[in-house]
């Protein structure tokens, strides 16, 4: 065994007889250390053996023992010839033994085969005395080599050599000048990569490090037993020093096996509870590396000896005491900051561990970890508890958060904490704190507290474990400032906030530990308020979540200038940074946050919350300046930042909405409201508190409201848009607000950004329109688009969902049109497209992400009718003609040769792009009737697809192309949902579904032919007619809820509602309104008086009256023209309603349906141009598409449930007319009245409204694929659910919305999104929600709708029904033309 201290220099090892050896064929330290690097692992015993060799170098047994290792090493190493140890061997084998071998090899040769002579030429070289002076001389060189490598002392080895590669291979493991030997003791060394872990590390179990370390073989037993005996407290200190010395050069693989492990635990436990520094320091060294080599399961044995000392040393009382400042740069304080930092790393890595851990060491962890939490026993004066020293290094309690993440770490903490007792200590030293707070706004602690405190505020608080001593070098005073007792107390507090939050946010948590009582038993309270909230309590305090809820917003809003005692939280010089650590009301906003943040909090929070936050915000309409004295202007921006948070997140949003699910009354939310408005009036004035930040922070709280649909029905009676856009651009406002730290431009921008987030709405977007702002808006929308700025901190998605909301209206869509957001989503698409080279086919790949995410944008803009209109309205007017979607549709579909000279793609590729957005456009009846009539792209289809026939037979060239030309031709020539297509896979299409190259469609794609049922005599039918027949007029209220239940009856028997029998019902209906329109039920308003031609008609429908109108008018609508997609729709519905009812005359019906879509065009709109040569010229000077405003889809549906009779169906929609509901279920006969559809602006608005309250998660789903469920409702109503319902289903729909009600149609978009849900879901992770709506993928959506029936969902109308009729109803008011 070698003594601790430094073996002296051996003399070198005897020159091998038989030849001189030159001094390089030696064997080195060299040599030893590369052999043993990349040898495997039997070179241990070679080097152990010639160790042990080195008493007893003449013992046959070890030279044959390392003969057998090397042996060993050759076999399994495929290298073993080429390392320098073994080439040294043989030359010294070849000088030495070599001659003989080659006399004995002729002597034998000349006697016995080549084969038989090797035996006795081995036997008689192993016997020579040659041999044995070469196997003495190798041993020693190989003793000596290893003793080299194992010397502890750097200066005794001379530079080169083995000593110059060990001292390379080990300088970060080498012991350095760790002290100065002063009497200050100032620490050089900075081992923070010492104290660095990774999951990594642990979980593979990298001891590299210590591979490295110092030796490359394992000590003797003997040796280490003597290094830990060495390090008793009983020795001197140089021993211990020279012993600790020696510990931390060992191994860690030898550390961490199983044969030293005990003894490496109990060297690791002594040398951290010796009292020599440099001893304590070497200590947590050595657990540093052995903790990070260690594997997984192991973790947890090192973490618990660094535990289990710091628990010794807490509840022995040996820390400072808090009678005086604690200084950072004491030596034993400054130790015990380093063994917590080290113990706040082991905490980080634990929980990556946690599953490999045996169940009694994981419980062991945990035990001892919330021991060392607790508080010791008094002992006189009160000394640093654990959590002060937590507060200095990990302010934020991120060590806890990461303890409970999981289940598993939850579960195991809290039942820990409750066995050790620990949560009531927490909540008795929380209170303590509090009782001594104030909450009146005065700054506390005073500025006596902070006399000599003049170090930084990081170097006291974020103190690293091996803080560097840079400043010491530089020729700096050390820092001699202490750390002031409020300001320790402070930092346990807050860490006690934090520890106390992070409990509640589980319901583990919630469950067990709280609520916690308190014996407060003599306690002085010094502030009132806080004694209330707990309930004024005389002996005991019982804690529970929404008390400790309610405390932390206190703090928020009554403490403004609590915080850091050196830090003023009045002054401009401190930062958002500083205010975030350590100013207690900005910790009480953050913890705050993150506890709102939690999905199941808010059923434990008390309803009072959003009024204790409103509070503060009420001191500022004070007028006494003792109010605003309180706050500071940080409070205040704590206070709107919650609010903000709150109101942004759904789950959250409640706290501000009573038990209605509607936003409390105008008492709360008007405190902010009135302030906003004071402020922008004038009637507030700037001050130090109330500033331009306060202003911005208050109007965007309200921008969280305002942007969800509950929110803007509040908000719109304080007309903020108006007020927000007025205030936008007046400088001398600004100027008397300013502080100098906003520009008029950012101001500008501010309110601009403002007001675009009323357009998540479809109300806002009307109320945008309404004030003039919307094309301001958005071009700022497409300025940050451009930029791929985020809409705001709250919000966590993009600006798809603004653009999709604007973009269905009209005046929206010019405004994106004139931004140029359009041109630029075509432009992607074309970008797609482009070929650089005239030479060489483009390779892209269409169905990749990025192709597939441009289409699906610039479908989403174009959706909708309305919007598309306008784009093509709009660039009629365009001189420079690039990229506009007219282009597009021209190249792409309709293969034009580009007049620009732009080379797009291939045929194949390009064709498929345009086919793509032709297919998803032509979903909606209107644009397909509107493009149709603008590029006649059905006849070039036809032609593309007999191209492609290859035989009179009907045989067909089947590729991508074709299939998606296929598909558009049957969506263009057949309406409804009986029809049939395949999916978009070759193997459908066939004898099944052939393929054409002309109309009409085949057999196959009209699907199971649907015939209305005209009429039955069943009972229920019988009892319905016998209640239309007996109800009388002026008893509307009591016939109309009979014929509500009749109607009901009859559709659950029969699964339908029979038309003639419809027909019957609404004529009824019109005749109750008309006799009963102020009381029968919602929407029976009437908004316009009666024609004159028409106010001498009897109330009761009457035929020969109806034709003698018809006749007065006849020579009115006799000149009136309608445009070719008006008569590509009544083609198209009279179509339809030949297979719904076979005996239908076509030619009769379409000409009847022509005259009926006259007179509602006179009746509409009897101001228009009657003479024929006056209507030609409006059409040449009028762009096509502003002359098609959408087909009437609601009276082809009156038209066809009356079995086409032109008279009766124009008689029910002129005594509809009048009536309010008319504007709703009737999309055209609100047209001419307003800029936005009342079917999107209204009934679209409530469509969301419900489904965020109902259906949250479907609601998301829109938001998240950037497109609105108002985006759909729209096209759903305005063409009266053709392509969505049977028609069977439509009759009943359109019968329902009459009898019960207009706002049925929200309450069927809504059943119809609720069957739909699960398909909703996935289609949104699938970035195909818009498509599979819109029925592009006709076969997905057609099997979702199958199963939905409109009378099975009535009931679950009828809750909608008594939840939201009278929010509609008073919102519908205000609709109509006076």
């Amino acid at each position: 065994m070698y003594p601790l201290t430094s073996p002296s220099p051996q003399p070198q090892p005897a020159q091998p007889m038989g030849a001189q050896k030159a001094k390089n064929d030696n064997i080195s330290a060299e040599d030893i250390a590369q052999f043993l690097q990349s040898a495997p692992g039997n070179s241990n015993s070679l080097v152990c053996e010639g160790h042990s060799q080195g008493q007893n170098m003449g013992a046959k047994v070890g030279h044959a023992t390392t003969i057998d290792s090397l042996l060993a090493i050759e076999k399994s190493d495929e290298n073993f010839h080429k390392h320098g140890l073994v080439r040294h061997l043989r030359k010294q084998i070849d000088s030495a033994v070599g001659h003989l071998l080659d006399e004995s090899a002729l002597v034998n040769n000349a006697h016995q085969s080549e084969r038989a002579s090797i035996p006795p030429v081995v036997d008689s070289l192993m016997a020579s005395s040659e041999y044995s002076q070469l196997l003495s001389n190798v041993v020693e060189q190989v003793r000596f080599g290893v003793a080299e490598l194992t010397t502890d002392t750097p200066k005794n080895r001379q530079p080169g050599g083995a000593t110059a590669l060990t001292t390379r291979m080990t300088s970060n493991m080498l012991p350095r000048t760790v002290f100065n030997h002063s009497n200050s003791i100032n620490f050089s060394e900075n081992c923070h990569n010492s104290f660095s872990f990774s999951t990594h590390s642990n979980v593979t179990n990298d001891s590299s490090s210590g591979s490295l370390s110092t030796s490359f073989m394992s000590p003797p037993m003997e040796e280490v037993k003597l290094i830990i005996s060495n390090l008793q407290s009983k020795n001197s200190n140089d021993i211990r020093f020279n012993a600790a010395q020696r510990f931390n050069f060992l191994s860690v693989a030898d550390l961490l096996s199983s044969e030293f492990w005990a003894e490496t635990k109990c060297g690791i436990e002594t040398a951290l509870a010796d009292n020599d520094v440099r001893i304590s320091i070497i200590g947590l060294r050595v657990c540093s590396k052995v903790f990070k080599a260690s594997p997984p399961p192991m973790t947890g044995e090192v973490f618990l000896i660094l535990a289990q000392h710091l628990i010794i040393i807490f509840e022995a009382g040996n820390v400072p005491k808090l009678e005086n400042p604690v200084i950072p740069t004491d030596p034993r304080f400054d130790l015990l900051l380093r063994k917590f930092r080290l113990l706040l790393q082991f905490k980080q890595e634990l929980p990556s561990c946690w599953l490999r851990f045996p169940d009694q060491l994981f419980c062991n962890v945990m035990n001892a970890t919330f021991r060392l939490l607790k508080r010791p026993k008094s002992r006189g004066a009160p000394h640093v508890t654990v959590f002060h020293i937590l507060s200095l290094i990990d302010p934020s309690v991120q060590w806890f958060e990461k303890w409970t993440l999981s289940c598993v770490g939850r579960a195991q903490s809290i039942a820990s904490m409750v066995k050790a007792d620990l949560i009531s200590e927490l909540v008795l030293m929380f209170l303590e704190y509090l009782s001594s707070i104030p909450c009146s706004g005065e700054r506390f602690p005073t500025s006596n507290l902070t006399e000599g405190l003049n170090a930084g505020v990081d170097e006291v608080l974020v103190l690293d474990v091996e803080a560097s001593d840079e400043h010491d070098k530089d020729g700096d005073e050390p820092v001699t400032d202490g750390i002031n007792v409020w300001d320790l107390q402070y930092g346990q507090f807050c860490h006690l906030l934090g520890v106390l939050a992070k409990l509640i946010r589980s319901n583990v948590g919630r469950n067990q530990c709280f609520p916690v009582v308190v014996d407060v038993t003599g306690w002085r309270w010094k502030e009132l308020e806080v004694f209330n909230i707990l309930g004024k309590p005389k002996d005991k305090v019982i804690l529970t979540v929404e008390t400790f809820t309610v405390l932390l917003v206190k703090l928020l809003g009554s403490c403004p200038r609590v915080g850091l005692s050196r830090l003023d939280f009045d002054s401009s010089a401190t930062t958002d940074s500083q205010f975030s650590q350590f100013h207690l009301s900005s910790i009480a906003c953050l913890l705050l946050k993150d506890l709102l943040s939690v999905p199941d909090i808010q059923d434990v929070v008390t309803d009072s919350l959003f009024s204790e936050l409103i509070e503060p915000l009420s001191t500022v309409l004070s007028i006494s300046s003792e109010g605003s004295l309180r706050l500071n202007e940080r409070t205040l921006l704590n206070v709107l930042c919650l609010l903000s948070t709150i109101a942004s997140t759904p789950g959250s949003r409640q706290l501000i909405q009573d038990k209605t699910g509607t936003y409390t009354s105008s008492n709360q939310l008007s405190v902010v409201v009135e302030i906003v408005q004071g402020c922008l009036s004038g009637h507030i004035r700037s001050s130090k508190t109330m500033t331009l930040r306060v202003l911005g922070s208050l109007i965007f709280f309200l921008r969280q409201i305002y942007r969800t649909c509950e929110g803007i029905q509040v908000l719109q009676s304080y007309n903020l848009h108006s007020t927000l856009a007025t205030l936008r651009g007046n400088v001398a406002w600004l100027r008397s607000w300013n502080d100098g730290t906003m520009l008029k431009k950012e101001w500008d921008d501010l309110m601009i950004d403002n007001l675009l987030n009323f357009a998540s709405t479809p109300k806002g977007v009307l109320l945008l329109v309404q004030e003039g702002v919307i094309d301001e808006c958005a071009d700022h929308m497409f300025r940050r688009y451009k930029k791929k700025m985020q809409v705001s901190s709250c919000e966590k998605f993009g600006y798809g969902v603004l653009m999709s909301q604007i973009s269905i209206s009209s005046p929206g869509m010019k405004a994106l049109c004139k931004t140029g957001l359009i041109s630029s989503l075509i432009e992607n698409v074309v970008g797609l497209l482009k070929n650089d080279s005239q030479l060489d086919e483009p390779d892209i790949d269409i169905d990749d992400h990025y192709s597939r995410k441009n289409v699906s944008s610039l479908l989403k803009a174009v959706s909708s009718f309305h919007g598309l209109a306008t784009i093509l309205e709009q660039e009629e007017f365009l001189c420079k003609k690039c990229n506009t979607l007219d282009r597009l549709i021209r190249e792409l579909v309709l293969l034009e040769r580009s007049k620009s000279g732009e080379l797009l793609t291939a045929f194949e590729e390009g064709h498929q792009v345009g086919l793509r957005i032709l297919s998803m456009l032509t979903n909606s009846l209107d644009s397909c009737l509107l493009l149709q009539q603008n590029y006649r792209f059905q006849e070039f289809l036809l032609k593309q697809q007999g191209n492609f026939r290859i035989s009179n037979e009907g045989e067909f060239i089947l590729d991508a192309n074709s299939l998606i030309r296929n598909k558009i031709l049957v969506t263009s020539y057949l309406c409804g949902v009986e029809k049939r297509l395949p999916g978009p896979d070759v193997d459908n299409f066939g004898l099944e579904f052939p393929l054409f190259d002309s109309f009409p469609c085949p057999e196959s794609y009209l699907g199971v032919r649907t015939v209305l049922s005209i009429d039955a005599e069943n009972k229920d039918v019988l009892k319905l007619r016998e209640l239309l027949a007996n109800a009388k007029d002026q008893d509307g209220t009591i016939a109309l809820r009979g014929i509500q239940k009749a109607m009901v009856a009859v559709c659950k028997t029969m699964s339908l509602l029979p038309i003639r029998v419809a027909a019957q019902t609404m004529q009824k209906i019109i005749s109750l309104a008309v006799s009963n329109w102020n009381s029968v039920n919602m929407n029976w308003k009437l908004i316009e008086n009666v024609p004159d031609e028409l106010e001498a008609l009897p109330k009761h429908i009457d035929g020969s009256v109806v034709t003698l109108v018809i006749h007065y008018l006849s020579f009115l609508i006799e000149f009136f023209q309608v445009s070719y997609a008006v008569e590509l729709g009544a083609v198209l519905s009279v179509r339809y309603a030949q297979r719904l009812i076979p005996s239908v005359h076509a030619p009769t019906a379409k000409r009847d349906l022509h005259e009926l879509i006259k007179r509602i065009e006179y009746l509409l709109n009897p101001t228009r141009e009657s003479a024929k040569g006056g209507m030609k010229s409006s059409v040449q000077k009028t762009p096509v598409s502003t002359q098609f405003a959408g087909f009437d889809w609601f009276a082809a549906t009156i038209f066809i449930i009356h079995e086409c009779s032109l008279e009766k169906s124009f008689a029910f929609l002129r005594q509809f007319k009048p009536f309010q509901g008319s504007l709703l279920l009737w999309p055209a006969r609100a047209l001419p009245a307003t800029q936005l559809p009342h079917i999107y602006s209204h009934s679209g608005y409530f469509v969301e409204l419900i489904l965020e309250e109902e259906f949250p998660h479907v609601f998301n789903a829109f938001t998240l694929s950037g497109c609105t469920p108002s985006q759909v409702s729209t096209r759903w109503l305005r063409e009266c659910f053709w392509n969505v319902l049977p028609f069977p289903e439509i009759v009943l729909y359109v019968t329902t919305a009459l009898v019960s009600g207009i706002d049925y149609q929200l309450y069927y978009c809504i059943a119809i999104l609720r069957h739909l849900e699960r398909r909703i879901l996935l289609a949104s992770t699938r970035g195909e929600l818009l498509q599979f709506l819109s029925g592009d993928d006709w076969e997905t959506f057609s099997s979702s709708m199958h199963g939905f029936r409109g009378a099975d969902a009535i009931d679950y109308m009828r809750g909608l029904e008594g939840k939201f009729r009278k929010l509609v109803e008073r919102d519908s008011d205000g609709l109509g033309i006076v």
